[in-house]
């Protein structure tokens, strides 16, 4: 429980050891959201689409999200959203890992930029489709941790290369 009082920041000596447990508490039972960095959002939107987990997935997302994929008009809203995650993950199983390369916060706002590199695994046959995509994610702070209000990704130049 000390390290989650450290990652927080929470002080240590003058909070009384009865808020500290109602804090710690609260703080467990709402996974520690609050108090992690932006980039675990992105994380953890990562293994949810590995997971195919459309719940969690829209969780992460602003209810207003705006995706701007590299072709086609943006996409607005979670529900506009949930609609594409649902066709993915009825016919592929992605197979993601995610490369943070920066990361920066102020208050309640933040951006993530990095790389997503994996395929998309098709359900029934045919070749998996690589995926080497860089990205770069605005994210809103709020009680219940991070959640993406914007983002923007496009293949790499080495995925450029190989079409």
């Amino acid at each position: 429980m000390s390290q989650l009082w450290t990652i927080c920041g929470a002080a240590s000596g003058r909070v009384s050891r009865v808020v500290r447990v109602v804090l710690s508490a609260l703080l467990l039972l709402s996974g520690g959201l609050a108090c992690r960095a932006p980039e675990s959002a992105v994380r953890d939107l990562i293994a949810a689409d590995n997971a195919c987990d459309l719940e969690r997935v829209l969780s992460l997302y602003a209810k207003d999200v705006v995706w701007l994929p590299p072709m086609g008009a943006p996409v607005t809203g979670r529900d506009a959203i949930a609609v594409r995650y649902r066709a993915l993950f009825r016919d592929y199983q992605p197979q993601f890992t995610v490369e943070i390369a920066e990361s920066r916060r102020d208050g309640g706002l933040a951006y993530v930029r990095g790389l997503v590199r994996g395929e998309l695994r098709p359900r029934v046959g045919g070749t998996p489709l690589p995926v080497a995509d860089k990205f770069l994610a605005i994210l809103v702070g709020g009680g219940h941790g991070w959640q993406v209000t914007h983002l923007a990704w496009s293949p790499t130049a080495a995925e450029n290369a190989r079409e």
